[in-house]
């Protein structure tokens, strides 16, 4: 039977859960403040999801916590997507709400974003405005147009509520429906041990929109979370190694998308406008700042060219690779057809060695404005209504 909330300011809407995923027990302190900013929501959520992704001090802790989160593990580490599809597979409300484990929500984001989606059954999903916690001072050197590089919202984005190609999906709410109509997440794309570590929810917008033609994506700024970013992370060499890896990540998302019908600029249309007018123009601003006397300005240039440079090599790296051999899927089995991802809720194979960096899709939602196939009862595919055999819950 369908669950109703209540909030200040919409009524009545239908039922909503949020799922974080974490894979690290270093980021204890913020994915507490994280689940604490969804407890304190003006629009209090049916179900939060904790979703563990092969840290065993982490669930050991979540279930010493005791907290009224339902957790679950994937039972080793398997990489975001399938963290996601695990959370997905959990829980039967109308809406489904993502937020990453180190950042914190306003009380009103859940509220905003449900109000947008709320009003239109065409409406798919809706993203949200992500701000940094830089913990301190902000860089001098770190261009505004490379945030997407530390999962924040970056210069180049619409500043008021429009229709977009895709969401961000540390920042963002789906119609469970749309995962009953695409499978879910596709594990060869998303934060992973290894391969392409970012662009799962681009993926996954181009091929609902594709699979449920009226359907459409929508950016909602004033639904705000705020992000944490480590020291590490502050650091010219990380966002080299994070443009490295969309490059190679936006090289797996154009073979993924040749398989179904692409947005009318081609599923990198964004990406396109990014590189070619707002880059640029970061650039000559950096450029201007530094003869007014403003030497970080020049840095700043700098990294815009670096960081751009760095992603087209690697982008087209990786184009060329995969025309001599298949995209596979996460742990290195058998490549899958393009419009075919893992089941919901299917564990893959993998071990982890080192973290990969941080998945935060970048320009992605810069694309201007361009009926669900399946209602909020539909059951999931059976591959995704068994669940796992190794998930572990706390008591609610």
């Amino acid at each position: 039977m369908e669950k109703t909330v209540t909030s200040v300011g919409i009524g009545v809407v239908n039922s909503v859960s949020v799922v974080v995923c974490s894979h690290l027990v270093a980021r204890w302190p913020q994915l507490t403040r994280a689940l604490d900013s969804l407890w304190n929501q003006k629009l209090r959520p049916d179900q939060v999801v904790v979703v563990v992704d092969g840290d065993d001090e982490l669930l050991a802790r979540l279930r010493e916590r005791a907290g009224p989160e339902l957790v679950l593990s994937t039972g080793g580490r398997t990489g975001l997507s399938n963290a996601r599809n695990v959370g997905i597979a959990a829980v039967n409300s109308e809406f489904v709400a993502f937020l990453d484990d180190d950042a914190v929500a306003d009380p009103s984001w859940l509220s905003s974003l449900v109000q947008v989606a709320d009003a239109d059954p065409d409406i798919l999903g809706v993203g949200g405005w992500v701000t940094p916690d830089w913990g301190g001072e902000k860089p001098g050197w770190f261009p505004p147009e490379l945030l997407w590089t530390v999962g924040c919202s970056h210069h180049g984005l619409p500043t008021q509520q429009t229709t977009v190609r895709n969401v961000f999906g540390g920042c963002a709410l789906f119609r469970r429906s749309v995962f009953t109509t695409t499978g879910g997440f596709d594990t060869r794309l998303g934060r992973q041990t290894k391969g392409a570590s970012g662009c799962e929810e681009t993926e996954l917008c181009i091929r609902a929109a594709a699979l449920i033609p009226d359907g459409r994506f929508v950016h909602e700024p004033a639904a705000v979370i705020h992000h944490h970013v480590p020291a590490q992370r502050q650091r010219p060499s990380y966002i080299v190694r994070r443009c490295w890896a969309e490059g190679a990540s936006k090289a797996t998302l154009r073979r993924l998308c040749a398989g179904y019908r692409a947005p009318a600029r081609g599923p990198l249309g964004p990406e396109r406008d990014f590189v070619l007018k707002v880059l640029p123009r970061g650039v000559r601003n950096g450029v201007g700042a530094s003869l007014r006397g403003r030497p970080a300005g020049l840095a700043r240039a700098g990294m815009i060219v670096v960081g751009t440079g760095t992603t087209i090599l690697s982008f087209l790296l990786a184009v060329i690779r995969t025309v001599f051999s298949p995209v596979r899927a996460a742990g290195g089995g058998p490549a899958i057809p393009a419009a075919s991802p893992a089941p919901l809720g299917t564990p893959t194979t993998g071990t982890d060695t080192a973290e990969a960096p941080a998945s935060a899709d970048s320009p992605n939602s810069t694309d201007s404005p361009a009926a669900t196939g399946a209602s909020s009862a539909d059951a999931l595919p059976p591959a995704a209504e068994a669940a796992p055999s190794n998930i572990h819950t706390l008591s609610a």
